[in-house]
């Protein structure tokens, strides 16, 4: 019992070792990388909202503008494209395959199933194309 208390002691008036190779500014460099790069991307994510708030503001300024002047506003509205659902959907499609293709073949083949949202989503886009009722393209004269 006696030599455990003293071996005890006599670690705890052991300095310890100096650090082999000590950071340089103290360590700063720990906390301004991983600081910056979250600042980098709250500034890019700031700078798009930013951007799409101003090109909605012009919009609807001009919206409003040819309203003032006598301009019916269904004649400003985009008619819906019929094929945008196609197009997203055979997109998606492409995406989840092609995601699911990379990621199993560069890692573990259970980490593939990362395709099948992007899939199922654009899977889904396609049904709606197919099952929606086909409308009649408007004449050139109508638009």
């Amino acid at each position: 019992m006696h030599t455990l208390a003293l071996t005890l002691a006599v670690l705890a008036q052991t300095p310890a070792a100096p650090d082999p190779m000590p950071a340089p500014n103290g360590g700063m460099v720990a906390i301004l990388v991983p600081l910056g790069s979250f600042v980098f991307l709250l500034g890019a994510v700031g700078l798009i909202l930013a951007a799409w708030v101003r090109v909605a503001r012009e919009r609807q300024l001009t919206m409003r503008h040819a309203i003032d002047k006598g301009v019916p506003p269904s004649a400003l509205m985009y008619p819906p494209d019929p094929l945008s659902d196609r197009r997203r959907g055979i997109l998606l499609v492409a995406v989840g395959v092609g995601l699911g293709a990379v990621v199993g073949a560069t890692s573990e083949l259970i980490y593939a199933t990362v395709g099948v949202l992007p899939l199922a989503v654009g899977a889904g886009y396609l049904i709606n194309f197919k099952l929606s009722p086909k409308t009649k393209a408007l004449p050139e004269s109508a638009a």
